[in-house]
């Protein structure tokens, strides 16, 4: 599976799709070939984004070599991502992303604090090194 989108899915709750990016990791930290997540609009938050973070961290120590296993493209269009889990967005994943989306997330307001954490992570070695395409 390379392509995963639960956007706009009415019902979902976070700790399902907490336990689904969970599942998908596997007991083992083995990474299937999810490279493409849309989670646009729908009602996930902290246990989402937490798993999200794990996935990142793991697919840093499985991938080094190999980053063709890892989230390219990440859709959080609409949901409760704030700076905070932002910041640990992008620090876990943010190495191998090429697109993130972020439209009408009601916790975000374009603007400095916003910026600065982008700017902040794009200055680390591992940084967004791969973004090609940003939407806020």
């Amino acid at each position: 599976m390379q392509k995963l989108s639960l956007s706009h899915c009415q019902g979902v709750q976070d700790r399902y799709v907490q336990a689904l990016l969970l599942e998908l990791r596997g007991g083992t930290m083995s990474i299937p070939n999810l490279t493409d997540l849309d989670l646009g609009y729908t009602d996930v938050g902290g246990l989402t984004f937490s798993a999200l973070c794990g996935r990142g961290q793991a697919s840093r120590f499985a991938t080094i070599a190999d980053n063709s296993r890892a989230i390219k493209r990440l859709v959080l269009d609409g949901t409760v991502v704030d700076i905070s889990w932002l910041r640990r967005i992008l620090d876990s994943l943010g190495h191998q992303l090429e697109e993130l989306s972020l439209l009408a997330c009601p916790n975000l307001r374009a603007g400095p604090d916003v910026w600065s954490v982008f700017v902040t992570n794009a200055a680390k070695d591992d940084g967004l090194c791969q973004l090609s395409q940003l939407s806020l």
